[in-house]
């Protein structure tokens, strides 16, 4: 079965259903990859609207399992290239882990201050899109609290420690640039 044979049975799962108050999201990883593979790779997505041009779904899931060795500004094109559907994106399982995936990070103070300064600028660079109405979000869901309940653990990418004290990270998530690691001014 083809990967359009895939995204369509799931298109039609998604209409074979009576939408009640809350929202269609489209998590389903077929259609997720198919949207995102389709979408990045330029070939526009069609698979999110029926023959009559309506939306099969009103939003898309979309996962955040990153690292700090990650590109922010890839992330930032690929999520403005999904928010210019006109879906609602809702930020899931987010978590930031130390390094790459190939190189993990150990929990420096030097790689967590820069795993404050990383979930800074995300949450900066995700909040301005959302202003600028090139995204359509309004729900992050953290992939946990803390580093010793992760499932990561041995990556450090919660915002508190295995102490349950906060690191940058928290801080940075929230906003407060003079406590999420970066050199002060």
């Amino acid at each position: 079965m083809s990967d359009n044979d895939n995204i369509n049975l799931v298109c039609q799962a998604l209409t074979d259903y009576q939408k009640t108050e809350s929202e269609r999201i489209g998590f389903d990883k077929v259609l997720y990859k198919a949207l995102l593979k389709a979408y990045v790779s330029g070939t526009g997505v069609v698979y999110t609207f029926d023959e009559d041009g309506n939306y099969l779904i009103d939003g898309v899931g979309f996962q955040a399992h990153l690292y700090t060795g990650d590109n922010l500004e890839t992330y930032f094109t690929t999520l403005e290239k999904i928010g210019s559907l006109g879906l609602k994106v809702c930020l899931t399982e987010l978590d930031v882990c130390l390094g790459t995936w190939e190189n993990i990070k150990p929990a420096t103070e030097a790689n967590l201050k820069i795993q404050g300064q990383y979930y800074y600028n995300l949450v900066n660079g995700i909040l301005k899109r959302v202003e600028e109405g090139k995204v359509n979000m309004d729900s992050f869901t953290v992939w946990g609290f803390a580093d010793n309940l992760s499932w990561r653990r041995e990556r450090s990418p919660l915002f508190y420690n295995m102490l349950y004290q906060p690191k940058y990270s928290f801080y940075g998530a929230l906003q407060m640039k003079e406590h999420a690691g970066f050199p002060e001014e």
